[in-house]
């Protein structure tokens, strides 16, 4: 069985590899029982980035997640909606263009 991705600390050269973890863990686990819903993907992965550097996130994203109702706002686009604010928030945009070897910008 796959392991869970180790704990990210808002290093953007490994946030990639942070998500595509979560997403291999998820698929593995597809068929256990609260894998698939997006509420317990976006707890699941706020668990693992403990870091003081993203505190402050995970804490709002977690107040936000209180405020939902799992019967409601459950659906496969609040999920999607946090994958694109991870990315907005800690991946590497300037990687695809880091031809040089260069130190990588991030969009922090």
């Amino acid at each position: 069985m796959r392991s869970l991705p180790v704990i990210f600390d808002r290093e953007c050269d490994k946030a990639d590899a942070f998500i595509n973890g979560i997403l291999g863990y998820l698929h593995l686990n597809h068929d256990i029982l609260g894998f698939t819903s997006p509420i317990k993907k976006v707890s699941l992965t706020l668990t693992l980035m403990q870091e003081e550097k993203v505190a402050g996130w995970v804490h709002n994203i977690g107040e936000f997640l209180d405020t939902l109702s799992p019967a409601v706002n459950n659906i496969p686009l609040l999920w999607d909606e946090f994958l694109i604010e991870f990315k907005e928030q800690f991946q590497d945009t300037q990687a695809a263009n880091n031809v040089t070897g260069l130190e990588i910008a991030c969009s922090l």
